[in-house]
């Protein structure tokens, strides 16, 4: 668009060089193991390039307010790094903003004057593509911070009755109990040495649930409820069952 609107130079390059860095930091990310190097080529691509096309252009207003891309660095920097660097980000956004505002620099030299429609087309775009992008990841973020919250709540239900589990999530504290009725069951699987030597691990786990699946309606049926199975025991509680 840059490149139609305003014709090939620096400023239609710029875009250009973003998807050059990212298009690179992918593969070698992937090669190596290591995705921050996308993360930070991104994050960082982000924050500048977007500010210096717009001090190519010259103001903020010419440029549509397109410097408001940068803030999706703070943003992600807060979820996927320290914050310290977090931090970084955020004073790197907000000296851009006040370079901009105040000094507005024109790096070719000169302002660009750009059609009224077409910074109107711009600030639409501008605002509401950055706005939506920063609104899709703390929604991204919101929802695993969820997920993990989850987890954490079912976790004592994994290693505890369900009764003091229920009182230790409402109350913070359990009062101990007594559990009268318990009973722990070991088992062995007929020929699983030599059935094992003859399975991939996948099969093996595979042919594993599939007996634990078994059990488990047993357990259903009668009232019991499971509190671990670790390598072939099933531990189980008695709860109304006689």
């Amino acid at each position: 668009m840059y490149y139609y609107i305003l014709g090939w130079g620096q400023i239609a390059f710029l875009p250009f060089l973003f998807l050059i860095i990212i298009g690179i930091a992918i593969p070698v990310s992937h090669f190596l193991g290591n995705h921050k190097i996308l993360l930070y080529a991104f994050l960082i691509s982000i924050t500048w390039i977007t500010a210096i096309i717009q001090w190519s252009i010259g103001s903020l207003d010419q440029s549509s307010f397109l410097a408001l891309w940068s803030f999706i660095g703070p943003i992600g920097a807060v979820i996927f790094l320290s914050r310290k660097q977090a931090l970084l980000f955020m004073l790197m956004f907000l000296s851009i903003i006040a370079i901009s505002a105040v000094y507005e620099p024109a790096f070719l030299g000169y302002k660009i004057t750009v059609p009224s429609s077409v910074r109107t087309l711009f600030y639409i775009m501008n605002i509401c593509m950055a706005s939506f992008a920063v609104f899709a990841t703390s929604v991204w973020f919101v929802n695993k911070i969820q997920v993990e919250k989850n987890n954490s709540d079912d976790l004592p239900l994994n290693i505890l009755p369900i009764e003091v589990a229920k009182e230790l999530k409402q109350k913070g504290y359990a009062i101990p109990k007594h559990f009268h009725n318990v009973s722990v069951l070991f088992t062995d699987f007929v020929g699983f040495t030599s059935i094992s030597e003859n399975l991939s691990p996948s099969e093996l786990v595979e042919e594993i649930n599939l007996c634990f699946t078994e059990f488990d309606k047993i357990m259903g049926s009668n009232g019991l409820e499971k509190k671990k199975k670790l390598l072939g025991m099933l531990t189980l509680q008695y709860e109304d069952c006689q």
